[in-house]
């Protein structure tokens, strides 16, 4: 019998990302600290494909958006500075119910991350929301704390910079007990977002090969193998 290979792809408007790998056995009593992390390894790359990490989750809901996707800094000036976490997450949503007034009933796909502890170390928000729902022109209007700048995701100083590059720097940032409280997610999304990521394809497959078009934009692969199995994981954005 041919050997059968675990497949799982997972889609978010143009992001494709895809895992092929055998079947990792059960962890058992006998194991050794090297037997766990061959197959703790092996789970793991299954895991990024499924989006159990926030990098992971953040680069899904990120990608939902598109090449309409637009990251915007709400900045805040001396008046209107917060002096906590929770000022900063009423000046948000404030900001989002002003959003949402104008929009009426079309409602609002937003990604939203509090920091406050790097650059100036004063609090600021980044929000990704797509740019035909929320143009930057109305979000300087709307937001009245201070200063707005925006740019598209996929492009950066010029360079395509992709989904994952913003997904990572946005869960750079870790709870430090005062600034950040200890526990909060380092961001959120809306409901009508989230809703929008389909279901992961999964699949049996006599092969391991995973094919990415020509074409492809930000091309990603790896692969990996010990004496439990073996893996190949893919992403990539379809033209």
């Amino acid at each position: 019998m041919d050997e059968q290979f675990y497949c799982v792809r997972q889609r978010a408007g143009k992001l494709v990302k895809e895992y092929r790998g055998t079947i990792p056995p059960r962890y058992a009593p006998s194991d050794t600290d090297e037997d766990r992390r061959c197959k703790a390894d092996l789970k793991k790359q299954r895991r990024t494909v499924l989006n159990r990490e926030s990098t992971d989750r953040l680069e899904l809901m990120i990608a939902l958006m598109g090449k309409y996707a637009t990251h915007y800094v709400l900045e805040f000036d001396d008046e209107h500075l917060p002096k906590n976490f929770a000022n900063v997450r009423k000046a948000l949503h404030a900001f989002l119910r002003r959003v949402e007034r104008f929009r009426g009933e079309k409602g609002l796909d937003y990604i939203p991350v509090i920091e406050g502890l790097h650059g100036m170390h004063r609090y600021h928000i980044h929000l990704i929301a797509d740019y035909r729902q929320l143009p930057p022109v109305v979000a300087q209007k709307l937001w009245a704390c201070g200063a707005v700048t925006d740019w598209p995701v996929l492009r950066r100083y010029g360079k395509v910079r992709g989904f994952r590059y913003l997904a990572r720097y946005l869960t750079k940032e870790r709870s430090d007990g005062v600034v950040i409280p200890v526990g909060r997610h380092p961001w959120s999304c809306s409901r009508s977002l989230r809703a929008k990521l389909p279901p992961p394809e999964i699949w049996l497959d006599s092969s391991n090969h995973i094919a990415i078009p020509e074409d492809a934009l930000l091309q990603r692969k790896c692969s990996g193998s010990n004496q439990f199995g073996s893996y190949c994981v893919a992403s990539w954005i379809e033209p």
